[in-house]
């Protein structure tokens, strides 16, 4: 090997085959294994190892070529392996590589020659004429720099059964021609010089490519400082061109044919350009350190938007994916006033440094790389492995044109975990609008947070319902209604606080006003009036398997008998426990109780009480042991229900400790976003602030809105206005439309409108009079400034009638089949209009018409009808039915086939 510098082409035929050249040029074919590879006869074999998978056979040689500077390989199968090479005397010569056996015996096919002798920087063949060839030579006195060379000029025709003589030594040196093009032989003794189009006066040419969307023109780098585009038919002036010093590597991007690279050699910039607005570059690319020089330049055939570089003595290929690149239209001529973003990459194939690469035309990112020394080696380019995470729970992840994994199903672990896919479950279900009771929210949710939260909202409005005076009832917390400041309180709380004791009195004084009450009946503790009794209280959580439980609501409503035989009950189950042993010990121990302070029991219970593992037990027992009316134990038991202890707190607690207890638990709950806190914050603004906690730490916001819009009308305005509660209802609401859930959409948003009517949106089409351009709903004319005018069309005897407009009494249209008026009512049902305008209107009328008396039109061709005979006509036909329009209405439709009168009267 010499120390000329090795680069390396792909075939763009024979995906195959490449060639590397520097001092020589060599053939290769590119095979999986070495068994599969061609034995070349004639030269010694040789197998060089590409990459893990594949390998390379030397197939041919070509030494006999001096003063290489350029090669381009023919972009036709046929001739096979035909190759133009540029030498440093200006000259190209033709030739076909692969075709002898004796890597000595070769053939020039055609040569041609400029004027004046000077080196050849580039060939490019034509993608379209592909027998034009251009070379771009280096400047000369008085001569040019841009040559065009037709190849099938001054051809001999041969006898076609020579074709098959392909390059077969003669006696005597003499080389048989080779066909290039249909019926066209090219002699090696005949010389063309006289090119086709002569381009680019004094101005050397450093690098070009032919235009893919108009094969006569022709980009340049020229002179270290322009950058033109030449028109082969027009040799006198450049059709356009831009200063710049960007003149070498150009090279066109096959995915977009106006996108043009080009870059610098020091510094290294690499610039792109657009050929219909060549006034500066799209967008420009520095070299990272410590490349400061670029020697090569390519875009990527497989990938869009993908360019390649090289820099001077480096191993790194660099990437640039300027793909998603946003940049104003150049086509109108609006300037680039946004910097242009683009996406970097690195790519190390080998440890020594790159002298060339080659993209290969087909594969997806796979490219050649060739040191200088001649070491050549293959790269695969790996995409950046991207993840989506569709809205219907589908995980999908590809690498380029390549999708590696398509997850359909989610998994069992992930449907318990995700949030998502709970939400999309329970709105499919109906949750919070079909379905509000607490034994249904229950099934669908199975989480017992949501269950006490629904269960308040339950006990609210059972509450304003069974009791007349509570009608102005607001969805308060208990801490306002203790202080007072809900919206059913009449004054402060130490007003009307009574420490009154009730008749059994165990412990402590149990103190009463219409406020502890009412925060009872919300705790579930109201046992006096209107709520549950309590032995019906203490039975359910008994079939709930919580006697535990049972057993200290009892005792804190001075019942210990009834405590005692909860404890010591039979259990449902038969098969006797730990816990039931436990239970009826505890039983025994509770049967000792005695009032007096100081006795053997109350100091037994009192070491006893810390050891047991049912926060109920312990705080029975810590409520029975109780000194000077101390419950700070029991309050502090976590391990109670929320509902429970403030129960306890509302029932035994004096006014400034039951206020200072409520107001650091509310402060405990909120901060942790603990859906328990509802009950005293309410649906307030430190509710709010609550769900806002919850929403953060969840993402539920199908839970806040459904709330929310549930608790609508009784809650202040001020909730509603506030922006944290509008922005939760419309992310569920895009939420639904994401997971195509139109329908629970829908109803969610009839039935937000139905509990708020101002969020009712407004009417969006109207039917108006094509002479005045008024509606002509009959259900606005009785407000209006001519009541008696109008007063025939106001009554609904006469709604049926009208057959035009109630502005201008000009006649409506007709149906195009029917050739009547149109005219029906669109506010009220033809039953509605027999009745009595005076009478009550029944709930069980709907107050619109039925659906065969609509107005049905073509949005395109504007004729119509009634729905009915719309219907009926396009049963059977697509064409408007009206003589003489054309329009395929029914094809217009995105729907195929028409629904069914019966169906439509149906869903009516």
């Amino acid at each position: 090997m010499s120390s000329a510098k090795w680069r390396v082409l792909w075939s763009p035929c024979l995906h195959d085959r490449f060639i590397s050249f520097g001092n020589e040029i060599c053939l290769y074919q590119v095979s999986k294994t070495q068994e599969t590879l061609p034995k070349a006869a004639g030269i010694r074999s040789q197998v060089i190892q590409l990459s893990d998978e594949t390998c390379a056979s030397l197939v041919s040689v070509m030494t006999e070529i001096q003063y290489l500077k350029c090669v381009a390989w023919y972009p036709r199968a046929e001739p096979e392996n035909l190759l133009a090479v540029g030498q440093a005397n200006g000259r190209v010569l033709l030739t076909c590589i692969g075709r002898e056996n004796n890597s000595s015996n070769f053939g020039i096919a055609r040569e041609f020659v400029p004027r004046h002798s000077r080196q050849c920087n580039s060939l490019a063949w034509n993608p379209v004429e592909t027998n034009l060839l251009a070379a771009g030579l280096d400047k000369a006195r008085n001569d040019v720099s841009l040559l065009v060379w037709d190849i099938n000029v001054q051809l001999s025709v041969r006898d076609s059964g020579n074709q098959e003589k392909r390059h077969s030594a003669v006696p005597g040196g003499k080389q048989s021609p080779i066909t290039v093009g249909s019926g066209l032989q090219m002699d090696p003794s005949a010389t063309g010089n006289r090119p086709l189009a002569e381009l680019s006066t004094s101005d050397p040419t450093l690098s070009m490519a032919w235009s893919p969307y108009d094969h006569n023109l022709l980009i340049c780098g020229q002179a270290q400082k322009f950058l033109r585009v030449f028109d082969i038919r027009d040799t006198t002036r450049p059709h356009i061109a831009a200063v710049t010093k960007a003149v070498y590597g150009v090279c066109v991007d096959p995915h977009m044919e106006h996108r043009i690279a080009s870059f610098s050699e020091a510094p290294g910039i690499v610039c792109i350009w657009d050929d219909r607005n060549f006034e500066k570059p799209l967008m420009t690319m520095t070299q990272p350190p410590p490349v400061t020089a670029i020697t090569a330049i390519s875009w990527s055939p497989s990938r869009s938007g993908l360019l390649a570089t090289i820099g001077k003595e480096s191993p790194i290929v660099q990437l640039y994916d300027i793909q998603h690149t946003s940049v104003a239209s150049p086509v109108y001529g609006v300037g680039y006033e946004t910097e242009p973003s683009f996406i970097e990459r690195s790519v190390q194939p080998t440890r020594t440094a790159v002298s060339s690469f080659s993209w290969h035309p087909s594969q997806e990112n796979h490219l050649l790389t060739i040191s200088p020394s001649g070491h050549i080696q293959d790269c695969t380019i790996f995409e950046r492995i991207s993840v989506a995470w569709s809205p219907s729970s589908h995980l999908t992840w590809g690498c380029g044109k390549h999708l590696l994994e398509c997850s359909q199903k989610p998994a069992e672990s992930a449907l318990e975990e995700d949030i998502c896919l709970k939400m999309k479950r329970r709105a499919l279900a109906g949750y919070g609008i079909e379905h509000q009771e607490v034994q249904d929210i229950a099934k669908i949710t199975r989480d017992p947070k949501l269950i006490k939260l629904w269960r308040w909202i339950s006990r609210v409005k059972s509450l304003r319902e069974q009791d007349k005076s509570r009608s102005l009832l607001k969805y308060d917390g208990i801490k306002s209604i203790i202080s007072g400041d809900n919206s059913a309180g009449a004054g402060a709380l130490c007003a009307r606080s009574k420490s009154d004791l009730y008749q059994e009195c165990l412990v402590a004084p149990a103190y009463s006003s219409d406020e502890r009450k009412l925060a009872l009946s919300l705790c579930g503790w109201d046992f006096e009036s209107a709520g549950v009794p309590l032995m019906e209280f203490l039975e359910e959580l008994q079939l709930c398997g919580q006697q535990e439980r049972a057993a200290a609501v009892a005792l804190f409503n001075n019942k210990i008998k009834e405590a005692i035989d909860i404890l010591s009950s039979p259990k449902i189950h038969n098969n006797i426990t730990a816990k039931d042993t436990t239970l009826n010990v505890v039983a025994m121990a509770l049967s000792g109780y005695t009032e007096e302070k100081k006795t053997m029991w109350r100091k037994l219970c009192s070491s006893l009480c810390g050891q047991m593992e049912s926060p109920y037990l312990r705080s029975a027992f810590a409520f029975l042991t109780s000194e000077a009316d101390n419950f700070d134990s029991i309050l502090a038991e976590e391990g109670m229900e929320i509902d429970d202890r403030i129960a306890f707190a509302c029932k035994y607690l004096p006014d400034s400790k039951l206020s200072l207890f409520l107001e650091k638990l509310m402060s405990k709950l909120s901060n942790a976003g603990d859906l328990d806190g509802i009950l005293l914050t309410g649906i307030s603004l430190d509710g709010i602030n609550l769900l806002e906690k919850y929403v953060n730490k969840t993402t539920d916001v199908q839970t806040a809105s459904l709330v929310i819009v549930n608790c609508v009308p009784h809650i202040s305005s001020e909730v509603l206005k506030d922006v944290r509660v509008s922005a939760w209802i419309e992310n569920y609401r895009n939420l639904l439309d994401m997971w195509r859930l139109w329908h629970q959409r829908s109803l969610f948003d009839i039935h937000r409108n139905l509990k708020d009517p101002s969020q009712k949106p407004p009417q969006q089409v109207f039917v108006t009079c094509n002479f005045c351009g008024n509606s002509i709903l009959t259900n606005v004319l009785s407000t209006g400034s001519r009541p008696k005018r109008f007063a025939q069309y106001s009554n609904p005897s006469n709604r049926t009638k009208i057959m035009a407009c109630p502005g201008c009494r000009k006649p409506l249209p007709r149906c195009a089949l029917c050739l009547v008026h149109m005219g029906t009512p669109s506010s009220l049902s033809q039953k509605q209009a027999n009745l009595d305008p005076n009478a009550e209107k029944p709930e069980n009328i709907r107050s619109v018409n039925p659906f065969n008396n609509w107005f049905t039109w073509c949005q395109s061709c504007r004729h119509g009808g009634h729905s009915n005979h719309i219907v009926e006509w396009f049963k059977g036909h697509t064409e408007c039915p009206v003589t003489g329009c054309g329009c395929h209405c029914m094809n217009l439709d995105s729907i195929a086939m028409a629904m069914p009168i019966s169906e439509a009267n149906s869903s009516e």
